[in-house]
């Protein structure tokens, strides 16, 4: 179960006008203490899946935060994402898993995507709630933005060594999880691993420019 905690129902009603209430996703109010944490979300959220909490909740109780409760469900390795009128979209990894600050506005506009992804793959879409169908190509961008962070003092004319290539291979790993990107040979990454595999195998030259190049084309196909 999906469990949304929304204390502004104008907002809601303004983004929304379908019912929260199904067999993916329900509206639920978090109303305990801190000490009381541990009981209260094991007797009322033993089935979550992810969580999405409005940044600035009201608790009926007060001795408890929005941190309090976002640390407990992260240890627990449950996703969360926090929502908020003045939030910055943004995806970030902690303890193994996915989590996001999305907008309001963008967190219901993308909800109907997000649950139909539930339904039909049974996977918890982070990326998908949060940036929506252009989820892929702001993975793409942020996975070229660190390949040229880590070529920043270099020339595009200067040749990979094999250890450059070994570490693009290990960050196109990391920065290009998912199912997405395995789907058509000529668009996902197991493209560009077999280019710089390949590479590696028959001590071909390859410069940045022309890694760069291939980069590219991998986002231009999105």
């Amino acid at each position: 179960m999906i469990y949304l905690f929304e204390d502004r129902k104008g907002r809601m009603n303004q983004f929304y006008n379908k019912s929260i209430d199904s067999n993916n996703l329900k509206e639920a109010i978090f109303d305990c203490t801190k000490d009381e944490l541990e009981r209260y979300v094991s007797e009322n959220f033993p089935d979550a899946k992810a969580i999405l909490f409005h940044r600035s909740y009201t608790f009926p109780k007060h001795n408890i935060t929005n941190e309090d409760v976002k640390s407990f469900f992260v240890e627990k390795k449950i996703p969360f994402v926090f929502f908020s009128g003045g939030l910055s979209n943004n995806l970030y990894e902690e303890n193994g898993i996915v989590l996001g600050d999305v907008n309001s506005g963008d967190m219901y506009k993308n909800l109907d995507l997000f649950l139909d992804e539930l339904k039909l793959k049974r996977r918890i879409n982070i990326p998908l709630l949060v940036y929506g169908k252009e989820y892929l190509i702001n993975s793409l961008l942020a996975f070229q933005h660190r390949v040229m962070l880590y070529f920043v003092d270099k020339n595009n004319t200067d040749i990979l060594a094999k250890s450059s290539i070994e570490e693009i291979i290990e960050i196109t790993k990391e920065e290009l999880k998912g199912d997405d990107f395995t789907i058509d040979k000529e668009k996902n990454k197991e493209k560009i691993l077999d280019w710089l595999k390949k590479s590696i195998n028959n001590s071909n030259s390859i410069s940045i420019g022309t890694l760069y190049i291939q980069i590219q084309k991998m986002i231009n196909n999105y």
